[in-house]
């Protein structure tokens, strides 16, 4: 038997996923703070059939209804992601449908559960208001794992083993497949609903520790990429402040962008972090090159960059 020597890695940025070559998931150079997806408001729809590379391309729904779900998901400023039990879930006459609005540390989170007779039922929801389309209120959190293969292999890979887990430790409706979300080369990577939380590199036991966590009401910092309702930027600021002040409640934290030293830029900038206790924190952040990232499994590497910032507390005048 013939004994391979260890392959070197590259760093010069030519380090692509061709086939002797790794995933996009194992290259583990980059930081992950500051990656998650952002937005607000997401509408979660159960969809048992095969998903297209972009769920939204004609490929899962035809041309005409994928156009005008892009639209109208556009025009209400909502993500729109399909979701599936995890294994081989049984047969639905009606699909469930999630619309969540992940609130930002000032609104609270809220997740609306209904039921539509047909994709085509999703264009007449109300997307402007919490809870207006009378269906139940979800008080329970969301684990959506990426196993979107079509997109990237990492995430079939490693999320589907991790959603059939999950499945097996929660009660129905806790956990579901999802369809892709940014960061396959995250994998197995989640989001936590509904406060729009993003997760990288998780198995089922840091797994099961989140949802844990969030029912206790507490974050759970570990592989922790941001918030999604803030920019890169404010993700890091609130983990940084999270880091300092221990577990705070979860969403609890409220990040708004502030400018001390009248040279805000794209390299360096500052971010207010609230607390609910009334205390708040100034980070003070800069973005910095952070080794090398694969975007997605079979693309070469590309340089990375992350946020970095020092937290000063803001002391009240007297």
């Amino acid at each position: 038997m013939t004994v391979r020597a260890p392959r070197e890695i590259p760093t010069d940025g030519r380090l692509s996923c061709e086939p002797e070559q790794m995933r996009c998931s194992e290259l583990r150079e980059e930081s992950i703070e500051g990656t998650a997806k952002t937005g607000q408001k997401f509408v979660l729809f159960e969809h048992h059939q095969g998903w297209s590379h972009d769920v939204l391309d004609g490929g899962t729904f035809g041309g005409e209804l994928s156009g005008k779900l892009t639209y109208f998901f556009g025009m209400h400023d909502a993500s729109f992601q399909l979701i599936r039990p995890a294994g081989r879930p049984k047969p639905r006459c009606r699909y469930r449908v999630f619309i969540i609005f992940t609130g930002n540390g000032l609104q609270a989170p809220v997740v609306e559960r209904l039921e539509v007779r047909c994709p085509q039922d999703l264009l007449e929801l109300n997307l402007e208001t919490p809870l207006a389309n009378g269906g139940q209120k979800v008080t329970h959190p969301l684990a959506l794992v990426c196993t979107h293969g079509k997109r990237d292999q990492c995430c079939a890979i490693k999320g589907r083993p991790l959603a059939a887990e999950l499945s097996e430790r929660f009660d129905e409706e806790w956990v579901w497949e999802t369809s892709h979300m940014k960061g396959h080369r995250f994998a197995a990577t989640l989001m936590l609903m509904p406060w729009g939380y993003s997760y990288a590199y998780m198995d089922a036991e840091r797994a099961t520790e989140m949802l844990e966590s969030a029912q206790r009401g507490e974050l759970y910092l570990p592989q922790l990429r941001g918030r999604g309702c803030f920019d890169a930027a404010g993700q890091v600021a609130e983990i940084l402040v999270a880091r300092s002040y221990g577990s705070p409640e979860i969403g609890s934290l409220y990040v708004e962008k502030v400018d001390l030293t009248g040279h805000d830029s794209a390299e360096k900038t500052v971010r207010e972090v609230s607390l609910p206790d009334g205390s708040s924190y100034h980070v003070f952040l800069e973005r910095r090159p952070a080794g090398e990232m694969i975007p997605s499994c079979g693309k070469p590497a590309k340089k990375a960059h992350k946020w970095v910032g020092r937290v000063r507390r803001v002391v009240a005048e007297s």
